[in-house]
């Protein structure tokens, strides 16, 4: 009886070791198979007339595109008092609405927020960070591309961005933002943040609607940018 106890008991540890490792497992696999480029044959793009930008910090990755096409100048000059330069860039990123505006440095990290974030699906914020022109820095990657791309890019953007009644943006409150992240603007976003869409999935699939080379499926940031 004793002898049939413990197997039964070193089946159940067996089965709850090997469960999570088989799991997670299955997860990298398919991250290495999203690693595949959606488009084959990415167009030429170096003869186009426009720049934009992707940084990259190796965990999260934001676009960057021209303030001056932006369909959000009004709205941002509603917030802030002032929408920026015409040449400046404004970046964009998605993520969990707790985890983004409260946690911009890998140290800030605990074992709590980071299992709420990926296992229990949670609403979203938008960062919009400012910059008076062109973004250089050993995290930034620059892509030249055209007006209709960036069109696209925007338009992508604007599909997740929450609006008031008034039709006014949804902001999340000033005070309750890591005051690291200086004069960003978080906004109350669509979608649910969950480990099979993070926000390298969001920005891979605005990507995507616009027509740019990146993974198949893209949890992690080092599959975004093909």
């Amino acid at each position: 009886m004793k002898k049939k106890m413990k197997k039964k008991v070193k089946k159940i540890i067996l089965t709850l070791v090997l469960v999570p490792v088989f799991m997670v497992s299955i997860y990298f696999f398919a991250v290495l198979v999203g690693a595949m480029p959606t488009i084959v044959d990415a167009p030429d793009t170096e003869s186009a007339e426009y720049q934009i930008f992707f940084t990259d910090n190796t965990y999260h990755v934001e676009i960057c595109l021209p303030a001056r096409f932006s369909p959000f100048r009004e709205d941002i000059e509603d917030v802030r008092g002032d929408s920026g330069p015409d040449e400046g860039y404004y970046c964009f990123g998605w993520g969990d609405r707790t985890f983004y505006p409260e946690t911009p440095f890998l140290e800030d990290l605990n074992f709590t927020l980071v299992m709420h974030s990926l296992f229990r699906p949670t609403d979203a914020a938008i960062r919009i960070s400012f910059y008076t022109g062109p973004i250089r820095g050993e995290v930034v990657t620059a892509y030249k591309t055209d007006k209709q791309t960036i069109d696209l890019l925007y338009e992508y953007i604007d599909n997740f961005i929450i609006r008031g009644e008034d039709g006014k943006f949804s902001v999340i409150p000033p005070e309750t933002v890591n005051a690291v992240y200086g004069d960003s603007l978080f906004l109350n976003a669509e979608g649910t943040y969950s480990l099979f869409f993070t926000c390298n999935n969001w920005t891979a699939d605005a990507l995507k609607y616009a027509g740019i080379r990146t993974g198949l499926w893209t949890p992690l940031a080092w599959n975004v940018l093909r």
